[in-house]
């Protein structure tokens, strides 16, 4: 069994890849990252990822792992950063196998996947883009960062007119059923639909990730 953090490591390390196809700018010191978009100020991707106490107050926002030294939420500096209700998840899959011939997933290349108001991502040898199948219906679509132990799913989307019928946890159960990895997705506390489906199709929560926030 891998230790936590090492797959927290993996987990992060994928996550990154993925921010910096979708244009955020990182910037690793110490034990410490940071994380920023030049166009985009939301916390979601403007924050330092804190694994370590040595740390200055010159962020906005910090995101600690509950997978990390639990000493971290006592440190001086957070005591003026107040912690957001809402969280992240990050769920790996470790679900009973079983593949269902009715779903299939069709590569294509970014340009023909992305919707018309998306800026152009960054091109990464291991970004994949997908269209989910249902028969001969296409429902949704996905995007993968394949590493060499783990592959991070983002992006997830079923169709509206065909959610809430169980597909959504159906293909995810089926494609991580041929896979021979590591396999995660990621998602927010209040996000309940996406926890309900992940949860269905196997997946189990294996990380929290908290951030604290200075609104000065």
């Amino acid at each position: 069994m891998m230790k936590n953090i090492d797959l927290s490591s993996l987990i992060l390390n994928n996550e990154l890849e993925w921010m910096e196809s979708i244009g955020c700018k990182i910037k690793k010191c110490s034990n410490n990252i940071f994380i920023s978009h030049p166009y985009n100020n939301s916390i979601d991707f403007n924050f330092v990822a804190v694994y370590s106490n040595d740390f200055l107050p010159s962020s906005k926002c910090y995101r600690i792992s509950n997978k990390t030294n639990s000493q971290l939420t006592k440190i001086e500096i957070l005591k003026n950063y107040i912690p957001e209700y809402c969280f992240d998840i990050n769920f790996i899959f470790n679900g009973t196998k079983s593949s269902n011939e009715d779903f299939r997933f069709s590569e294509l290349n970014y340009e023909h996947w992305k919707q018309e108001c998306e800026i152009k991502r960054k091109k990464l040898f291991n970004a994949h883009y997908y269209f989910i199948w249902h028969k001969n219906l296409k429902i949704g679509k996905f995007s993968t960062i394949e590493d060499d132990e783990i592959i991070g799913i983002y992006d997830y989307e079923i169709n509206p007119i065909f959610r809430r019928k169980g597909l959504g946890s159906k293909f995810l159960k089926s494609y991580c059923s041929v896979q021979n990895k590591l396999i995660f997705i990621q998602t927010w506390s209040e996000n309940l639909s996406a926890i309900k489906c992940y949860k269905k199709a196997g997946f189990a929560t294996y990380e929290i990730l908290y951030r604290y926030v200075s609104y000065n």
